[in-house]
């Protein structure tokens, strides 16, 4: 009979349990101890739970509470506030050159690792932490996104707009009461499918009224759980994603997750097979380009130590299905929700148009460099995109080794900080007394030193080299699409008037429900 060492006695294990219990507690107890009253930001405003525990804020992000990070934060405890123990918010507009400029290194911390697919041994340019790596794999795919390259897909958009046009006309004649929000994300994820897959109409979404690949829904059920949990603490992540799991729009969110990066493979593959076989393809569209990129690298680089590869244009596609639709569809949801809920606004913004098209400025289809110059419509659009930013939460930096110093207060080295587009660009220093309210003239009224001024700070793209590589295609979406629709269609908002905004990652609205009609006889 073997015995067991005097060391594994019940009694030794139980007093071992309750030692290992004792410890544990105590070093919570000292780490509260240790971020409340001893940690370098312990002098920074903030709720008493972010403080202590991080998961105060991914409480937050998880529940959609833009009251906990967007401006209603920073009006109670200023323009510094403590979102976690090793996490600040600033709302300072002059912090922006500091943290996301060129003049020191910050870099992206854990935080994005949640929304790395892991398809490729390099990262995508959002989730890149390393500033080389990054820097050359935008090289590599920059003259695709530019405006120049842009432009050259115009007959895509237009080729969208038609459907849509086409549904508000059937809206019309029905006297159909539609929610806008619904139909301008389908506008932006038939522009991906035409300009990046080389589909004609997009992916079906306008078309055929159908959520293809359950796209739509899995971006309201993904990016919060996955933003959410690197503030979670490391040793609990496990159990937190457990407990998710409870939840059935989770579990489709996390099981979609894997789903369009089985589709983008197949995507890559099926265009492979076809240049193969011989059939048929857009060799125009980004997708045929980026396969370009990655041969051409790949012949250059005969030791196949190459930058850019098969398995990074992939990444590259999924990337652009969570990168490209929603941020802009929220853009255009919130120029059209202001517009009508400030009929002066929009009646001058009809009048700018109207006029464009009489003396033959703006033509059927509009071109995108003929809108821009549109100066009622510009400010239009910028004011938009400056009330309501597209994403709810910031884009958090790591203070470099050496700590700097921010608007008056060192950081040491390490130190987590972010800034929240829906705070800075509230900032009345900047923005105006008015920064509140949806005012276009701001963009007009004090002259092109002032709007550029308000530009530089404005964070809806983001600022620095980390600048949206995408934010040209946004821009040629929304201002084709502006004038072709409202000139020729009216939109009277119905019910409470009011729509409804989801504060997490995305700052996603819904309930824009509108009754469309004809304002004129004329056809795109």
């Amino acid at each position: 009979m073997l015995l067991s060492p005097p060391w594994l006695s019940k009694d030794n294990l139980v007093f071992g349990c309750e030692i290992l219990t004792v410890s544990f507690i105590a070093y919570l107890f000292g780490l509260v101890i240790y971020n409340r009253w001893f940690h370098p930001l312990k002098n920074i405003p903030g709720p008493f739970w972010a403080s202590i525990t991080s998961l105060w804020y991914c409480r937050a992000v998880r529940c959609g509470r833009g009251q906990d990070y967007q401006l209603p934060i920073h009006k109670k405890y200023g323009s510094f506030v403590r979102l976690t123990p090793n996490l600040v918010q600033i709302s300072d507009p002059a912090a922006i050159e500091t943290i996301y400029g060129p003049k020191h290194e910050f870099i992206k911390g854990d935080f994005y690792q949640g929304f790395n697919p892991k398809i490729s041994t390099r990262q995508d340019n959002f989730t890149e932490p390393n500033e080389a790596a990054h820097a050359r794999r935008r090289r590599t795919v920059a003259p695709l996104y530019t405006q120049a390259a842009v432009l050259e897909y115009e007959p895509c958009v237009d080729r969208c707009i038609a459907l849509f046009y086409q549904r508000m006309e059937e809206f019309a004649a029905s006297n159909a009461v539609i929610d806008m929000s619904i139909w301008l994300r389908k506008y932006t994820f038939d522009i991906i499918g035409e300009i990046f897959y080389g589909r004609e109409g997009g992916f079906g979404f306008i078309r055929d009224n159908i959520d293809y690949n359950n796209w739509c829904h899995l971006m309201d059920v993904m990016p919060n759980p996955v933003a959410a949990i690197s503030y979670v603490p490391y040793g609990l992540r496990n159990l937190y994603f457990m407990f998710q799991m409870l939840y059935p729009d989770t579990r489709a969110g996390a099981k979609g997750f894997f789903t369009v990066i089985d589709q983008s493979h197949a995507a890559v593959k099926q265009r492979l097979d076809d240049m193969a076989a011989g059939k048929p393809v857009n060799r125009h569209d980004v997708l045929s380009k980026l396969l370009d990129i990655a041969a051409s690298n790949e012949k250059q680089n005969k030791d196949n130590n190459f930058d850019f590869g098969i398995l990074d244009v992939t990444t590259e596609i999924w990337a652009m299905i969570w990168a490209g639709s929603d941020t802009t569809s929220i853009a255009l949801c919130s120029i059209f929700y202001y517009l009508h809920k400030n009929p002066s606004t929009l009646a001058k913004l009809l009048a700018e148009i109207d006029a464009a098209f009489a003396d033959g400025t703006l033509k059927t289809p509009v071109r995108f460099n003929d809108a821009i110059k549109l100066p009622y419509l510009h400010a239009v659009v910028r004011e938009g995109m400056r009330i309501h930013g597209s994403l709810g939460t910031g884009l958090p930096r790591i203070v470099p080794p050496g700590g700097v110093e921010i608007c008056g207060f060192y950081f040491p080295g390490g130190t987590e900080v972010t800034m929240n587009a829906n705070a800075v660009q509230f900032d009345k220093g900047v923005f105006g007394e008015d920064s509140e309210s949806f005012v276009p003239e701001r963009w007009i009224r004090d002259g092109e030193r002032a709007a550029a001024n308000m530009e530089r700070h404005m964070l809806q793209f983001g600022h620095g080299k980390r600048i949206c590589i995408g934010r040209h295609i946004t821009n040629t979406e929304m201002y084709k699409l502006l004038p072709t629709v409202l000139r020729d269609f009216e939109f009277e908002l119905v019910g409470s008037k009011e729509w409804e905004t989801w504060q997490g990652w995305f700052h996603q609205p819904k309930n824009i429900n509108v009754r469309v009609k004809r304002r004129r006889a004329t056809k795109p």
